[in-house]
């Protein structure tokens, strides 16, 4: 009966070659989709591709959350041995991003509770500070809150250096008084 159905629309709705062609394309299409499981059976090897890579790449992921304290580790190490040769040479501070302040703010950034940056903190400080004290007993203020600020960067927490910097401050930028500042004694 279905035959008949068949040739009695063929026969009033005649299909052109390139509709036929169109009707078997798009049924091989859903034909594609509902046959997914054979298309899965037949491709074996690409189906294990995906997997090898994707373990392949977890296994890469979890190697580096492994190696990356090990690489922190060397790399502060680098740099507290920078921190160490640039004091011995006199290089405290300066423009460049070369000078011990620089290698130690970056050794503190990746390891912020490593002892050993602590050291090299208040031993970079102490001898700022004494810098500083220098340039107080010369009577050069520009240097001296230039090195109590370089200090300060050095070791953060130092107690009295950041009230000291900004008595300083307050100090340059009081108001001089109109009377005395023409006259001569």
């Amino acid at each position: 009966m279905t035959s008949s159905v068949a040739a009695f629309v063929g026969s009033v709705f005649p299909e052109s070659h390139r509709d036929r062609q169109t009707t078997r394309a798009l049924l091989s299409v859903t034909d594609g989709w509902a046959g997914s499981a054979t298309w899965i059976r037949r491709r074996p090897r690409i189906l294990l591709g995906a997997a090898a890579a994707a373990l392949a790449g977890l296994g890469w992921l979890s190697y580096a959350a492994w190696l990356g304290p090990a690489l922190d580790r060397g790399r502060v190490a680098r740099e507290l041995a920078l921190v160490d040769e640039r004091m011995d040479h006199g290089r405290l501070v300066g423009p460049g991003g070369d000078e011990a302040l620089d290698h130690l703010t970056l050794a503190r950034r990746l390891k912020p509770q490593d002892p050993a940056v602590s050291q090299r903190s208040r031993a970079l400080s102490d001898v700022l500070v004494r810098l500083a004290r220098d340039a107080q007993a010369h009577g050069d203020r520009a240097e001296l809150a230039a090195k109590l600020q370089a200090a300060l960067l050095a070791d953060p927490g130092r107690a009295g250096l950041a009230q000291e910097l900004q008595a300083l401050n307050e100090e340059a930028h009081r108001p001089v008084s109109r009377g005395s500042a023409g006259r001569k004694p």
